[in-house]
């Protein structure tokens, strides 16, 4: 009787083993829970999130600066200990205003070419006509008059990390010969004017 109930018992023991080995091979079959399961965690997977990077912008041109201790006229000069520089780029003798704005008898109208520019962190840089002034070659000095050749320099503050800049016109007399050009702004500084057909680029006239 003890060996009927213990063979029933293993017949059981079998059928089980044989179920459950079915089962997992249907579920293989199917895309079972362990496909699934690597399935989902596929689909799930983050994307990458790396920062695309804006292009570089380009890079200014180097204006070379110079120092100021005898500029010539096209030089540009560092001013102040924040990065600030003006220049001196071109002069012009004998400049026509038309006969509206013709200088007086025996005078002509004598422009410069000015600009200044702050540095990138300089604030409550002014520049101004008033800080300039033109000698000639008899030693004679004239300070900036109305602005007749354009487009003229307007008075006002220069930007951080911005430029002004605009042609500053004199009254001379007649024939004149430019020798330097002065400014007096946060400090003295003076450009010499090299004699007309000197190989020096100084703008049309003498």
């Amino acid at each position: 009787m003890a060996m009927e109930v213990r063979s029933r018992f293993s017949g059981f023991a079998g059928f089980g083993r044989i179920a459950l080995v079915a089962l997992a091979a249907a579920g293989c079959g199917r895309g079972g829970p362990g496909q699934l399961a690597t399935s989902g965690i596929a689909a799930g997977r983050p994307k990458s999130t790396a920062p695309v990077r804006p292009p570089a912008p380009p890079t200014p041109p180097t204006v070379p600066v110079v120092s100021d201790a005898a500029p010539v006229l096209g030089d540009t000069v560092a001013v102040g200990n924040d990065g600030g520089t003006v220049a001196v780029s071109a002069v012009e003798a004998n400049v026509s205003a038309g006969r509206l704005f013709s200088a007086p008898a025996g005078k002509e109208y004598y422009a410069v070419q000015v600009k200044a520019c702050s540095g990138p962190t300089e604030q409550g840089l002014g520049f101004s006509p008033r800080f300039f002034s033109l000698q000639l070659t008899d030693g004679t000095a004239y300070d900036a008059d109305l602005g007749v050749k354009k487009p003229d320099l307007v008075a006002g503050e220069v930007p951080a990390g911005g430029c002004r800049e605009g042609w500053v016109t004199f009254i001379v007399p007649e024939k004149a010969q430019g020798a330097s050009v002065i400014y007096d702004g946060s400090r003295r500084l003076r450009w010499t004017i090299p004699p007309p057909h000197s190989g020096k680029a100084n703008g049309p006239g003498r």
